[in-house]
C-alpha cells in the first residue's frame, strides 16, 4: 500500500475535528486562533507527524448559538457532504464538555471509526480526535488530531467565518 494513501484520510481528520472544537453558551464570540497537530500510523510504518497547523477563524454568535461542538451535528454534515455515510453512538455531554463515537464508510470503501473528545471554556478550547483507519483494498492505520484553541479578541475581516451547522435531523 502507498504511504500517500493515508493523506486525504489526515485531511478528513483535520476537517473532522480542527475546526474550532467547542461550543456556543461557553466559548466566546469573536477571534479564536486554533492550532492542530496530527499524526499518523499506518501497519508496519513509523509514526509520522503530519504536522501543526494555526488559523485564525471568527465565531460569530449565530455560529456558537449552533451549539456546533458538543454534539457531532458539525461532523456528520461535513462528511456528508464528502459523500460518507456515517453513524454517531455514545453521545456523552457535561456543561463544558462532550464525546461521541463516530463510525463512516466513503464512497471508496475506507471505513472509519472514531472517537471525539471536546472541551470548552470562556476562553480556552481543546479537542481530540483518534481515528481507526481501514482501507477498502486493505491497509490499516490510525490518525490522531489534538487541536487547542483560545479567544484572541475581536474578529477581523481576514479571518475565515464557518457556517452555523444546520439544525439535526429528528429521527
Amino acid at each position: 500500500m502507498r504511504r500517500t494513501a493515508f493523506i486525504p484520510l489526515a485531511c478528513l481528520a483535520a476537517c473532522l475535528g480542527a475546526a474550532p472544537a467547542l461550543a456556543q453558551k461557553v466559548m466566546t464570540p469573536g477571534g479564536w486562533e486554533m492550532t492542530s497537530t496530527i499524526t499518523r500510523e499506518i501497519e508496519g510504518q513509523p509514526l509520522e507527524q503530519m504536522g501543526r497547523h494555526t488559523i485564525e477563524m471568527c465565531l460569530t454568535r449565530d455560529f456558537l448559538t449552533a451549539d456546533p461542538y458538543f454534539n457531532p451535528n458539525l461532523d456528520e454534515q461535513r462528511l456528508a457532504a464528502r459523500q460518507a455515510k456515517c453513524t454517531t453512538a455514545d453521545h456523552q455531554r457535561t456543561d463544558d464538555a462532550a464525546s461521541w463515537t463516530m463510525a463512516c464508510e466513503l464512497p471508496d470503501g475506507t471505513r472509519t471509526q472514531a472517537r471525539v473528545r471536546n472541551t470548552a471554556s470562556a476562553e480556552r478550547m481543546t479537542t481530540q480526535l483518534v481515528q481507526d483507519v481501514e482501507r477498502g483494498g486493505g491497509g490499516k492505520g490510525r490518525i490522531t488530531m489534538a487541536g487547542e484553541g483560545r479567544y484572541i479578541g475581536e474578529c477581523t475581516p481576514e479571518m475565515s467565518k464557518p457556517e452555523p451547522p444546520k439544525p439535526a435531523k429528528k429521527p
